[in-house]
């Protein structure tokens, strides 16, 4: 996988902004929840474009061989 660093510190970032998330439910405000909320879906966008330019390698499972 050519950009695992990449991905793997995107995916940290976004375990980092759902625990703040949790932090906001609790002590936060609605502003600053829905901030958050949009950072961790453009992170979540960014990562599946990072996935899609990976080249498939041979015999690698597809899900939409599944359906």
């Amino acid at each position: 996988m050519q950009h695992r660093e990449i991905i793997t510190t995107k995916l940290e970032q976004v375990e980092g902004k759902l625990a703040r998330l949790e932090f906001l439910l609790s002590k936060g405000s609605r502003e600053d929840f829905y901030s958050i909320l949009v950072q961790t879906r453009d992170l979540v966008d960014d990562i599946k474009s990072y996935v899609q330019r990976e080249p498939r390698t041979p015999g690698e499972f597809s899900y939409t061989q599944q359906r």
